[in-house]
């Protein structure tokens, strides 16, 4: 018989506190459009939610900001947040670049990075200009700097991490040619030095704290790499890298690459 005045058991959540029982965030949960604060770029927030990489989807949204830009204009459906080898380092993916901020802000919040750490920005674009305008959240308030993230521009969102002590320390890691037609040295400039890209990882170092180490990648990155051997290479040269991260975050960055093409790349970057 069964005792109907036992109080029902509370259900333990597989996912963090700032999860629901469904791995939905509580903070990215809806879908809207919005005018950035800084300019009259128009940004897509999409919900965000613990998944797998197959499962990353696009879709057409033109008609949703429709007449600022042009049909078709594709994004994803959905974030997601997945993890990434055998330490299962926290890995966000995102249309627009701008959303990586949350993911940092809340890798802090959870302990797997800590203040002060490196941040390794592979872009095509050094995203470290601008400035933020509008006082930052308290680090600890999750849904307030989700709210900043979700309208800042796409290329401000290192400034405020560096401001709040977040990071200390950016290497651009930007691949260039003298002339694209003409495939020479693999390169890639960190800050204001130029290194090989074997070198990434001496610079992360062999004994370096995943929870100072943060790896983040525009897939524009891949813009002027077409080569199959050479996109493996460098595949295989980040995957190295992200192994000594304590959180990565990814962005597809529409209208910069292929939309298609960024998505295969990260299923690919984070194949098991």
């Amino acid at each position: 018989m069964f005792d109907l005045s036992a109080e029902p058991q509370e259900v333990q959540s597989p996912y963090p506190p700032s999860y629901d029982l469904n791995g939905r965030s509580l903070f990215y949960n809806e879908a809207f459009v919005s005018r950035s604060r800084q300019s009259r770029r128009l940004f897509i927030t999409r919900p965000l939610r613990f998944g797998n990489p197959n499962e990353l989807e696009l879709i057409d949204v033109s008609s949703d900001i429709y007449p600022d830009i042009p049909a078709p204009y594709y994004a994803l459906k959905e974030y997601l947040r997945t993890s990434f080898g055998e330490r299962k380092t926290p890995t966000y993916i995102f249309d627009d670049h701008n959303h990586a901020l949350f993911a940092w802000s809340e890798a802090l919040q959870e302990g797997v990075i800590e203040k002060g750490a490196k941040l390794f920005h592979y872009d095509d674009h050094l995203d470290g200009k601008k400035k933020v305008q509008q006082p930052l959240p308290d680090e600890h308030d999750l849904k307030g700097v989700a709210g900043l993230a979700q309208h800042i521009d796409h290329d401000v969102f290192i400034e405020p991490a560096v401001k709040s002590g977040l990071v200390n320390k950016v290497y651009w890691i930007e691949r260039f040619f003298t002339n694209p037609e003409s495939y020479e040295e693999d390169q890639h400039q960190i800050a204001h030095t130029t290194l090989g890209s074997t070198y990434i990882p001496e610079v992360i170092g062999e004994n370096s704290s995943p929870e100072k180490t943060i790896i983040d990648i525009d897939l524009d990155y891949f813009t002027y790499i077409d080569n199959p051997e050479q996109v493996q290479q460098e595949i295989q040269r980040l995957r190295e890298c992200m192994k000594k991260a304590g959180v990565i975050t990814m962005a597809i960055s529409p209208g910069f690459l292929d939309e298609q093409r960024a998505v295969d790349l990260i299923q690919k970057l984070l194949a098991v």
